[in-house]
């Protein structure tokens, strides 16, 4: 009886401990809900820059924009987490850093 009751115990730690939590969870405040633009910045495939991000001055390069925010000057409403990689494209040196889009929608304007 020992052991079940052990086991018991353990299975509800386990199930506690695994409470589901929102992706918005690993995002630092400054970086929800932020106003920004998509821009398309023409092909990779002859020097462009694809899909990017535009927000406070600077260019993002998005690693998930969903098809559906794929519309060049869209106005949108984003959460977003950066990556350790950079996006260089076309030109431009160091390159744009890379963020994963965690909430989307489109801006009411």
């Amino acid at each position: 009886m020992s052991q079940f009751n052990t086991f018991l115990i353990c299975t509800i730690l386990f199930v506690i401990s695994c409470e589901s939590q929102s992706p918005l969870d690993e995002v630092p405040a400054e970086q929800r809900n932020i106003s920004a633009l998509v821009i398309y910045d023409g092909s990779p495939a002859v020097d462009g820059c694809g899909w990017l991000i535009h927000h406070d001055q600077n260019f993002h390069a998005p690693v998930n924009l969903d098809s559906a925010f794929m519309i060049d000057s869209l106005e949108v409403v984003l959460s977003y987490k950066f990556l350790e990689s950079t996006w260089n494209c076309g030109w431009r040196e160091p390159g744009y850093k890379e963020i994963e889009i965690v909430e989307n929608r489109k801006a009411i304007v």
